[in-house]
């Protein structure tokens, strides 16, 4: 999924300064933007969120405040914002349980199709499959083998239901065949804690997240759940390397309610992508074990549209 969106900056540059018009975003911004974040402080969303916020506030010339709004997994900060007056004053900081929740949850809050217009897309962390050393398997295949002689023998953390390493370990184990056992931890700190000590055998987060890990010899990284090596364990192949082809991660982007001002959207993600995009910002990104994405409205659009076929088809397997 990853390889038609890869590179595509330079060309949604090109696409957004086309066709400019006279509206109101030619005044826009003349007072602060607020940046919601569906998650607490101090997580990897809100991590994000303020590097964009303060990029997108030296293109703009206006404050980007960045407003916590935690809750029901994020359905409470992505309603509120939806709910806001769309005039480009507020914005919403998207992470993949955007889709998910939506689309793996009981009832519609909100529709991730048509409530929001998409602005950017911002990077994403592909998904790790890492294993305690006692688990004896060395490549992917291996420990594909190991589970499948021993049906339940492997026992895998989450940092909750649904969340992207619950996710991951449940598709990876259907498309392969698995039948392993989820625990879920509340977060990332205690699961990660959980495999490192042998609690569980498997954990699927994010290479960042564990990679102090993997280089100690703490952990084993299988494999990668990109379609390119992460920078932060190069050594590490990719799922399709490992003869099992097979795309995740988490991901970020940005959206304003629906009905903002095509041309306020536009000049919103025109500076976004102008920050991202720099030597700095993309080492950063990319040091982070993630990919820069930076992509313009459409293909936001197109990529929001291929999550939600992805995981209704998920849905409609009875995975979830």
């Amino acid at each position: 999924m990853l390889k038609k969106y890869l590179a595509s900056a330079a060309i949604g540059m090109m696409a957004l300064g086309l066709g400019a018009s006279a509206s109101l975003a030619q005044t826009y911004p003349d007072r602060p933007i607020t940046l919601v974040v569906p998650f607490a402080a101090g997580g990897g969303t809100d991590i994000q969120a303020r590097k964009v916020a303060d990029g997108i506030s030296k293109a703009l010339g206006q404050p980007v405040v960045v407003e916590n709004k935690p809750g029901a997994g994020s359905l409470i900060g992505v309603q509120y914002a939806a709910q806001q007056k769309p005039d480009g004053y507020t914005l919403l900081m998207m992470s993949s349980s955007y889709v998910t929740n939506v689309v793996l949850g009981e009832g519609k809050p909100y529709d991730p199709a048509a409530d929001f217009e998409p602005v950017t897309m911002v990077s994403i962390s592909p998904t790790a499959l890492v294993a305690h050393p006692s688990v004896k398997a060395e490549t992917l295949q291996e420990f594909i083998d190991l589970a499948k002689a021993e049906p339940g023998l492997i026992n895998y953390g989450t940092f909750g239901d649904r969340s992207q390493p619950h996710l991951s370990a449940v598709l990876f184990g259907a498309e392969a065949g698995l039948e392993m056992n989820a625990i879920p931890y509340n977060g990332g700190g205690p699961a990660v804690t959980a495999v490192v000590s042998g609690e569980v055998d498997m954990l699927m987060p994010t290479i960042m997240l564990v990679q102090p890990h993997v280089e100690s010899g703490a952990l084993r990284a299988l494999a990668i759940a990109s379609s390119v090596r992460s920078p932060l364990a190069p050594e590490v192949p990719t799922f399709a390397e490992a003869g099992f082809p097979f795309e995740m991660g988490t991901w970020f982007g940005i959206a304003a309610p629906a009905g903002t001002d095509p041309e306020i959207v536009k000049k919103v993600s025109e500076a976004a992508i102008g920050f991202l995009t720099t030597d700095e910002m993309r080492k950063e990104i990319e040091g982070e074990g993630s990919v820069l994405l930076a992509l313009d409205p459409a293909k936001t659009k197109a990529f929001i549209a291929d999550e939600i076929e992805r995981w209704t088809k998920v849905k409609e397997l009875g995975l979830f």
